[in-house]
């Protein structure tokens, strides 16, 4: 089992689409193509685990690509 100081928060799609400074669409695009992977809470939710923003960010700065 994960200790507790391993777990990173997840975060709703709208927080997101903040600290990548796009909207919610482009967000929910990134998760549809792969790109950004999510977990869906619920039969409607999707949250993205920070650790995975984190990786998918330092890919993009290494590509050169932008959100």
């Amino acid at each position: 089992m994960p200790q507790p100081s391993q777990v990173s928060p997840l975060l709703p799609i709208v927080d997101v689409s903040r600290r990548l400074n796009c909207s919610v669409s482009h967000v929910y695009r990134l998760v549809e193509s792969g790109a950004l992977p999510a977990l869906r809470i619920g039969p409607r939710a999707l949250r993205i685990d920070e650790a995975d923003l984190g990786a998918y960010l330092l890919a993009r700065n290494d590509d050169g690509d932008a959100a």
